[in-house]
Formats: C-alpha cells, sequence, structure tokens
C-alpha cells in the first residue's frame, strides 16, 4: 500500500494510516477526518469534515486530484530507509510486520498506527499479549455463559410452575378452553 507515497504526492501534514478497509488522513484524536477507498481512490465522505471544505482547506492537492491520481499513489511501491521487524497480534495471531522507525506515533510499512501496546520489537512481548488477551477474551466469555445459564435456569424454572398451573386449570376446568395458543415446542 502506498501510504506514504500518497502523503508526500499530495504534502498532506497530517497522518496517514491504514484505517479498518480505508486510508484514512487525521490525528490522533480523529484519526479518519479524511478516508480514501483504496480500490477506487475516490474520497468517502463518513465525516462532517468532508462536508464543511475540510478536504479543500487542510488538503488541497489531493482534494483536486482525480480519483485515478489518488489510486495510483497508493498502489504505488513506498520505498522506506530501514526494515526494522515489529509484532503485534489479532485474533490470536502474532503477526510480523516491518517499519521505519518503531513506537507512537509511527507506522508500519503497512500503514498501521503503532501502539504502544499493540506493537513490539519483541515476538514474546506480542504473543504474551495475545495468550493475556484470548484468556481476557475467554474469562468474559464464561462470565457471560454463567449468566446466561442462571436466566436459562431461571426461566425453565418459571416454564415448570406455569406448566403445573396450567395443567391444574386443565384439570379443574377442562370444559373451559384458552384463547391463546401454544407457541414452539414443548419440553
Amino acid at each position: 500500500m502506498g501510504w506514504k507515497t500518497l502523503k508526500e504526492r499530495f504534502g498532506i501534514e497530517h497522518r496517514v494510516s491504514h484505517y479498518g478497509g480505508s486510508i484514512a488522513i487525521g490525528s490522533a484524536m480523529v484519526p479518519n477526518i479524511v478516508e480514501i477507498d483504496p480500490a477506487t481512490g475516490k474520497i468517502i465522505d463518513t465525516q462532517s469534515f468532508v462536508r464543511e471544505g475540510v478536504l479543500e482547506k487542510e488538503y488541497p492537492l489531493l482534494a483536486e486530484a482525480t480519483d485515478e491520481q489518488r489510486l495510483a499513489a497508493i498502489q504505488a511501491q513506498d520505498t522506506f530507509e530501514r526494515d526494522i521487524p515489529v509484532f503485534y497480534y489479532t485474533d490470536g495471531n502474532v503477526i510480523e510486520t516491518l517499519c521505519e522507525k518503531t513506537g507512537y506515533p509511527n507506522l508500519t510499512h503497512c500503514g498501521k498506527v503503532m501502539y504502544e501496546n499493540r506493537f513490539t520489537t519483541d515476538r514474546n512481548v506480542a504473543v504474551q499479549w495475545a495468550k493475556d488477551d484470548l484468556i481476557s477474551w475467554r474469562n468474559t466469555v464464561r462470565s457471560e455463559i454463567r449468566r446466561l445459564q442462571e436466566l436459562m435456569d431461571q426461566q425453565e424454572s418459571e416454564y415448570g410452575i406455569a406448566t403445573k398451573q396450567l395443567e391444574r386449570l386443565n384439570r379443574d376446568y377442562p370444559d373451559i378452553e384458552a384463547t391463546v395458543k401454544e407457541r414452539g415446542a414443548q419440553s
């Protein structure tokens, strides 16, 4: 991805990074003041900033460029002075990538912002972070399962009480039909 080329070619002072599925231009406070579709080079109007003319004011060369010119910059092969290996994790996978300079607010070659608690030069630290994250996730899911099981047990109990009461009424008053129909499968 040519995030660096895009930044240099269009004189962008703010950070240019990979943000979700787009190329984002912004700051630490608002990382996506402007977003660009990496497949088309088209400006994505996701923020009121674009409608308020911030694009033209802050990034006039980018605003004047065609989608094709933006796309060409995005598709360009960025060149970097250094290739420092850094590690991060996502979904339990430890991933190695490269950067020119480590630490926040720098970016990886692929355009990810290197937050201090997400990127490291030590693979073992990234593995530890990934394990910690997965354990926390499992703990949260386990707690939710317990909560839902307690709710399920409570509902099963109430269903049993309602069933017994209905059976009693049906026995005591067999000639009177309910007007409400049973829904779903009975246990």
